[in-house]
């Protein structure tokens, strides 16, 4: 069950036609199967990707849902069911990422003030099925790959 880090994607600022076609591209590659965040205005790149025959799962962001996502992808790499090449923004981004308890007690995850959380969440996103099959693509893009041990 263990996997690998073996392709990450990451881009601003360029249209949302283009982003779409890299994202289908690297999936159609990797013969990947997409998870994507459907919060909002994910619901319709989710409809777009699949209208271009990808194949997608979506996943609902709420508080409870990012912390059981987040709290996994660090079980994984605690556990070392997850190598991780040296990618300097991804390796960055998870190394700003955190959490604070708010004064109701509730816990957030998040980067540092001024930071962004997109990398650490694709790999969250593609470390959530890293059990169920692969290759998996958690849309930000990392692609995870499930080592094959004969």
């Amino acid at each position: 069950m263990d996997g690998h880090l073996c392709a990450f994607d990451r881009f601003s600022e360029l249209d949302l036609v283009f982003q779409r076609k890299r994202i289908v591209q690297l999936a159609q590659g990797y013969d990947a199967r997409l998870l994507i965040d459907s919060t909002g205005v994910g619901d319709p790149v989710c409809d777009e990707l699949y209208r271009e025959n990808v194949r997608i799962d979506r996943y609902k962001f709420t508080n409870a849902t990012k912390k059981d996502l987040i709290e996994n992808l660090s079980i994984i790499i605690e556990n070392g069911q997850l190598t991780i090449p040296q990618i300097p923004e991804l390796i960055n981004d998870l190394k700003l990422y955190g959490y604070k308890t708010t004064p109701s007690g509730n816990v957030q995850y998040g980067s540092s003030e001024g930071y962004h959380d997109d990398c650490v969440v694709a790999l969250a996103l593609a470390a959530w099925q890293l059990k169920h099959s692969a290759p998996v693509i958690g849309v930000g893009v990392a692609v995870i790959k499930k080592k094959i041990i004969n």
